[in-house]
């Protein structure tokens, strides 16, 4: 593997800490090619790595809260699956609500956000031809953003919110034209219920432009990194 290498699959992580305990970290450290600082950092991560998939390369990510909650309700939803249910979010929302319940797991976070007033938004590059998906269900009005400065001349359907850009890029005057008109149309979002939004790091989720109009919301937002 070579001591310069910064990063080992879970299955090397597992040799390395295996030979370390039956021989020694020196032995170890000379049989794996692999500086001593690591041999010792593995070793003391021993369990991690025995849980770690063999192909993985780091440990990367928040660890689960509950994923005895989540087994079951993937486990749910796989079945629904197979039995030819189209399953919604609103049915896993119900669905893990349920479970939580009977595993006495509480609905709230922080002792402030519940479950229903948490949410996440991305882009999507969908086409008009595209054929209708009956997998998720859409919690809040679609937001289409057309390449294209001006709209056109036409009657758009009823709940779908139509803006343009001449690039199709989502800039952060459209974010904010994104929560006022998106956001806000949410349960909750009339009476200024504290919420909370999980969005990418892409530039215009940043500006202060948008953590103002979000603070006027009372929507806190956490930036998941890719």
């Amino acid at each position: 593997m070579g001591k310069n290498q910064c990063s080992f699959t879970g299955d090397f992580k597992l040799k390395v800490v295996k030979y370390a305990t039956k021989h020694s970290k020196k032995s170890a450290e000379r049989h794996c090619d692999i500086d001593r600082k690591s041999v010792q950092t593995l070793s003391q991560q021993e369990e991690k790595v025995k849980c770690t998939p063999k192909d993985k390369q780091a440990f990367c990510g928040k660890q689960c809260k509950y994923p005895q909650l989540e087994n079951e309700l993937y486990a749910y939803i796989i079945i629904m699956h197979k039995e030819g249910f189209a399953v919604t979010t609103e049915i896993i929302h119900i669905e893990a609500n349920s479970i939580a319940r009977r595993m006495g797991i509480s609905n709230r976070v922080h002792g402030e956000l519940r479950l229903d007033t948490i949410g996440n938004a991305n882009a999507t590059l969908v086409w008009f031809d595209m054929p209708k998906t009956t997998t998720v269900e859409r919690r809040a009005f679609p937001f289409a953003l057309l390449e294209r400065k001006t709209l056109p001349d036409e009657t758009f359907s009823l709940g779908i919110i139509v803006r343009g850009h001449e690039k199709g890029w989502m800039t952060d005057e459209l974010m904010v034209a994104w929560l006022s008109t998106v956001w806000n149309q949410c349960p909750g979002g009339m009476i200024r219920q504290r919420s909370l939004l999980v969005l990418d790091s892409f530039w215009g989720h940043l500006t202060d432009k948008v953590k103002s109009r979000s603070h006027s919301c009372r929507l806190n937002q956490d930036i998941a990194a890719p």
